[in-house]
């Protein structure tokens, strides 16, 4: 399930992590990497657990609580830290997929599913798209408004294209959620889509309670928690 969230960020969030990610010191990419994945990783990224990194990461995380197209969509039950990095000209991270379960210090999480934040106007950096295998389907080129996301399922074949000009600022972050299985987790969140329109149209109707009933029915049936 691929997921786009327009203006994810509000635009005073988007605006202080611009600023204190432009000054800020970067590290390696490739101290966080494993396996094949650090042969193929070419960025640097915010000393994770330094200071900065915790500030920012928990700015984004306690305003992700509060959007419901994200919540509905992934059914968050674990969230990582956010990790902050940084392209410029020459960089990329090869094709990969990311580790099953991601050890943090928060203990082990699950990666079920994998959701970049967009931080830098795309017209500020050439090349860096976000490139997603989807078999069967062909791929998929996200390159994405400044605050604006996409998540997909860390199951996922994906590479970050070279920078060819610019600096590429993102957000990258994994979500352990509370129904394992993707295609349940499509199930409830095309019924969460529905709720919310029955909802805006009569937030008495009978079929609104049926549309309800029907989902947190499933949910209690599917739920891993």
């Amino acid at each position: 399930m691929l997921i786009k969230i327009d203006r994810l960020l509000p635009e005073d969030l988007l605006k202080v992590l611009q600023t204190r990610l432009a000054t800020a010191e970067f590290v390696d990419g490739r101290i966080t990497a494993s396996g094949n994945a650090r042969i193929v990783k070419n960025n640097t990224q915010l000393a994770p657990g330094s200071a900065l990194a915790d500030e920012l990461g928990e700015a984004i995380l306690k305003h992700l609580r509060n959007v419901p197209e994200f919540v509905g969509a992934t059914l968050p039950q674990r969230v990582s830290r956010p990790m902050f990095s940084a392209y410029t000209q020459g960089m990329e991270y090869g094709l990969h997929v990311d580790s099953g379960v991601l050890q943090t210090r928060q203990g082990p999480i699950r990666s079920d599913i994998a959701m970049t934040i967009f931080l830098s106007p795309p017209e500020s950096y050439e090349g860096g798209e976000l490139q997603i295998e989807d078999i069967g389907l062909g791929n998929h080129r996200i390159k994405l408004a400044a605050g604006s996301a996409f998540a997909y399922p860390a199951t996922s074949l994906h590479r970050v294209a070279p920078v060819t000009k610019g600096r590429r600022l993102a957000c990258v972050l994994w979500i352990q959620s509370q129904i394992r299985d993707p295609g349940q987790r499509r199930i409830l969140a095309d019924l969460d889509a529905a709720v919310s329109r029955l909802r805006e149209r009569d937030p008495n109707s009978p079929e609104l309670k049926l549309v309800l009933a029907a989902y947190h029915n499933l949910l209690r049936l599917w739920a891993d928690t």
